[in-house]
């Protein structure tokens, strides 16, 4: 199992890999997401493979944030959808 860690302020953001499978917990602030998060889930799908489960822990800022940029960047993207 691979657990990447992401720098999330005071907030959380966590991506959990195992055989293929793929779970995002929290996503931290939009920065999170940009900077660290957006690059990981292109891997993932430039791999054949998505999201199979988004955790959200809590509705506070710093752990959906990231969440919310995630949902409004892959809705829209050209670049390969990760859900």
């Amino acid at each position: 199992m691979r657990i990447k860690i992401y720098p999330a302020g005071n907030g959380d953001a966590f991506l959990l890999s195992v055989a293929g499978s793929n779970v995002l917990v929290d996503g931290g602030y939009a920065q999170t997401f940009d900077e660290y998060i957006k690059s990981d889930l292109l891997e993932i799908a430039l791999k054949g493979e998505r999201l199979d489960l988004v955790i959200a822990s809590h509705i506070d800022a710093d752990h959906i944030s990231g969440l919310i940029r995630f949902l409004v960047v892959n809705e829209t993207s050209t670049e390969p959808k990760v859900v």
